[in-house]
């Protein structure tokens, strides 16, 4: 069906205006410049996101030798900006649901540019603890709202591929922060690494204000002016012809206005309806999934190296085979994103959590033998990096748009706090003195718990597809 029938076909249903479905145009349209020009912004943005993420961890160091401090005193200068970043995550989403993704990217590209400009400055711990947790605020809504308004900017065909490739942008930007570092921190000093992390971000705002657009879906909704929405449609489909008189809408409005319960919720915030009843349980099974997934994921990328070294490889391996984990990742993360394109996105991570445990097993069984123990890693770091990555794109398919940036920040949000108990884990784990096998095997827990987790996640959406009943609004788990 091409756009023109669909405008004649809503033109029956609703009346005597034409009305635009702006979600069925995006899916049906392809790429267009414009929609690469927001992927390019998305994947500058996460990779900023990431180089500031990972600064602390490579100059901790060398902050500690100038201010003579024992290194444990760093540990509230690596964890502010974790707890900042959690409670970004729950803050922005929700705002951004109210007043724009747009606004909240470009205002927290700015907080987290600025603050790490800032960090520069510290010239003590605490000082540098509290630029560092306003850092972590910045980041961490970010990054969920960035993704969110990429994600409605992809067509469904190729959405959980494109969001993917953006969430290989994190673990570049930490690799860039650790080259950068190396080169920095000998000749300048580690304040020149805050310098560059901040400068980055801070020149993106002005690329930012002009070429970055507002969700069309939000606008939609909103109601926006009829000019923003229609200049954005016209980028995306030129040839196509808009009467005065056209609506735009987005397709979960349109099924919105036939649901009582979720009407209600979303008239008042977006966190009323992520956790209204329609929502409540899908909700929570996909933060269970992130926290367990990001508790994986920071024990293995933070204490993977002292942890393999305590257990008895050398320091020159266990380096090289923590390297290995986050490379798996990216890996990982491109392969999903074109799996969750082509077939069901839930099952893809579901399996993808389910080898994750197997592989951690069989990793702990054969530590004593370094190339199978090598590949072990790698493959683990490709499923537990990679769903991880993927956790963005399935989370904004579940939700509608009303409610998407506050789902996709509060699911961010929750998993932070996974990262946070991973870290005071790993330092848990250290003090046991446990074999390589047995922490392996404790790894494939959380990994377990995950995919149970969404298992059930998928085995609830399919019972309500069955018993559901005309007009009322669903997960949109199916846009993907």
């Amino acid at each position: 069906m091409t756009m023109e029938d669909a405008m004649r076909q809503n033109t029956r249903q609703h009346g005597q205006d034409p009305v635009i479905d702006v979600e069925k145009l995006i899916d049906d349209a392809p790429l267009s410049a414009f929609q690469w020009t927001v992927f390019i912004m998305a994947f500058l943005i996460i990779a900023a996101d990431g180089f500031d993420t990972g600064a602390m961890g490579f100059i901790a160091p060398s902050v500690a030798n100038e201010w003579q401090v024992a290194r444990q005193s760093m540990g509230p200068v690596l964890s502010a900006a974790l707890f900042g970043m959690a409670i970004g995550a729950l803050i922005g989403g929700p705002l951004a649901d109210r007043l724009g993704r747009k606004l909240l990217v470009w205002l927290t590209v700015l907080l987290f540019g600025g603050a790490c400009l800032a960090s520069a400055t510290s010239n003590g711990v605490a000082e540098l603890v509290a630029w560092r947790f306003l850092t972590g605020l910045g980041l961490g809504a970010a990054m969920p709202n960035m993704l969110t308004l990429l994600a409605e900017y992809m067509p469904r065909r190729i959405r959980s591929t494109m969001v993917n490739l953006v969430c290989c942008a994190f673990p570049l930007g930490i690799a860039i922060s650790g080259v950068t570092s190396s080169y920095l921190v000998d000749s300048e000093g580690w304040r020149s690494v805050l310098w560059a992390g901040g400068l980055f971000p801070l020149l993106l705002l002005g690329i930012l204000f002009f070429a970055l657009p507002e969700s069309l879906q939000f606008m939609a909704t909103h109601e926006k002016a009829h000019e923003k929405i229609t200049h954005v449609v016209r980028k995306i489909q030129p040839d196509i012809v808009i009467s005065g008189r056209a609506q735009f809408v987005a397709s979960a409005t349109v099924v919105k206005e036939a649901a009582a319960t979720v009407q209600a919720a979303s008239a008042s915030t977006g966190l009323a309806l992520i956790v209204s009843p329609q929502f409540r349980v899908g909700t929570l099974l996909l933060w269970v999934t992130c926290f367990m997934s990001l508790l994986v994921f920071y024990l293995m990328t933070s204490w993977l190296t002292t942890l393999l070294h305590v257990s008895g490889l050398a320091q020159a391996e266990a380096s090289r085979a923590s390297a290995i984990f986050p490379v798996g990742g990216t890996v990982g993360a491109i392969a999903m994103g074109y799996l969750m394109d082509k077939v069901n996105s839930n099952r893809t991570l579901v399996l993808s959590y389910a080898l994750a445990v197997f592989l951690l097993v069989l990793t702990g069984l054969f530590s004593g033998v370094a190339l199978l123990f090598g590949i072990g890693i790698f493959l683990s770091g490709a499923m537990i990096g990679g769903a991880q990555a993927s956790m963005p794109a399935l989370t904004a398919s579940f939700y509608p748009v009303e409610g998407r940036a506050t789902g996709v920040s509060w699911m961010h949000g929750i998993g932070r706090l996974g990262a946070i108990a991973g870290t005071f884990i790993g330092a848990g784990l250290l003090s046991l003195n446990l074999s390589l096998t047995s922490i392996m095997l404790i790894l494939a827990v959380p990994a377990l718990i995950a995919s149970l987790a969404l298992m059930l996640k998928g085995n609830i959406e399919q019972h309500a597809r069955k018993s559901e009943q005309g007009g009322n609004l669903q997960p949109a788990g199916d846009l993907t």
